[in-house]
């Protein structure tokens, strides 16, 4: 299966879930995590790696343009991706 994903749609999701999502990491940790509804997205502190995961399927965006998206099946990554796209659609409140 060929997955063409749009980094830029897939970064600005990422940017409404750290936005609009509740800070979940500890104020120690390196990593920062948000959660808004059931994706959790975690970036470093430079925010060159940043992960979202619904905690089945899970996409890693990295520098460059470059994108890792691992599920165990079609189902797993097929939700993940609906979801994300619901929260893209969600206004900002």
């Amino acid at each position: 299966m060929h997955n063409e994903l749009d980094i830029r749609w897939a970064l600005s999701v990422a940017g409404k879930i750290r936005d609009q999502g509740t800070l979940i990491s500890n104020s120690d940790d390196p990593t920062l995590e948000y959660r808004l509804g059931t994706i959790t997205l975690e970036t470093d502190i430079d925010g060159y790696t940043i992960k979202l995961t619904d905690g089945r399927a899970k996409l890693t965006l990295f520098f460059h343009h470059k994108y890792e998206l691992e599920y165990p099946d079609v189902t797993a990554m097929e939700g993940f991706m609906a979801r994300l796209h619901e929260l893209d659609k969600q206004s900002l409140e």
